[in-house]
């Protein structure tokens, strides 16, 4: 069976789809970027839409070539380019063209430090993205839900829960309202539950979203589950994690959300 597949503690490429496509993990945008450069001079515009199509195809020796053959680099390029280092798995790359940028002159903007807190995300890095975050703010950016996504997926990524919980806190201190907080941030912290293994404040989680009137989806579900199965590796707290995982089903019956097949490889992962 599918679920047999599949390393403890690893999240099925197909879920990680699924989490793309919800914003837990979130895409880069580049069609903002794309019709702002309309303006601009043809060969810069012609390699920034170059940069895009080559992101989707995972081409970084293309994206560094090109971007190493522009003297006259812009904002909206770099964000381009980091945002592909990203996509293209090029990490340190895609950090590095941000640092670089004031030191070749050139001004960050919100979608740049979008970009860099996805990569912080991605390498679960929550300490320097904190950093960028605070810098965000004090450079007089209005902090957007995307870029919180990026810094909660920070801590998630690194199982740590408590700072995720004291980000999406302090996230409102800092500017954005307290009903933008969405699935998608509640989704960060059930994320950084599953790597922390704590398959009760994951389900804890989940009750507190109902609580404010939103609907967990069965992404929230399976990172919940996830919990379990994680939790469940330990001899010690098997017998917990069984426990909540059956709390978790009977709670999605109630929810009328059906299981899939990633679902079932975490719960399988969790009783077997």
């Amino acid at each position: 069976p599918a679920f047999a597949q599949r390393a403890p503690g690893r999240i099925s490429p197909g879920m990680e789809r699924q989490m793309e496509d919800s914003g837990l993990r979130r895409q880069p945008d580049f069609n903002a970027d794309v019709r702002a450069v309309e303006d601009k001079m043809p060969e810069l515009k012609r390699i920034t839409s170059d940069v895009v199509k080559w992101s989707k195809r995972n081409d970084w020796h293309k994206i560094s070539e090109a971007y190493g053959s522009i003297i006259s680099k812009d904002t909206i390029l770099c964000n381009a380019v980091i945002s592909a280092a990203d996509r293209c798995g090029k990490y340190d790359e895609g950090l590095r063209i941000f640092q670089d940028m004031p030191n070749l002159g050139i001004n960050y903007t919100l979608a740049s430090y979008g970009a860099a807190l996805d990569i912080c995300s991605r390498r679960g890095q929550h300490a320097v993205a904190k950093e960028l975050w605070g810098q965000m703010l004090q450079r007089g950016f209005q902090p957007s839900t995307s870029c919180l996504t990026g810094l909660l997926n920070a801590g998630a990524n690194a199982g740590n829960v408590s700072a995720v919980e004291e980000d999406l806190r302090q996230a409102i201190l800092d500017g954005i309202p307290a009903n933008h907080i969405n699935e998608v941030h509640y989704g960060c912290l059930v994320k950084a539950c599953r790597e922390a293994k704590e398959p009760t404040r994951a389900m804890e989680v989940l009750h507190d979203m109902k609580a404010v009137a939103m609907n967990p989806s069965i992404i929230h579900y399976t990172l919940a589950m996830g919990a379990c199965s994680m939790a469940a590796q330990i001899v010690k707290r098997r017998t917990d994690a069984t426990e909540v995982a059956g709390k978790l089903r009977a709670d999605m019956v109630a929810d009328g959300i059906e299981p899939h097949q990633y679902f079932m490889e975490e719960y399988m992962g969790t009783i077997l």
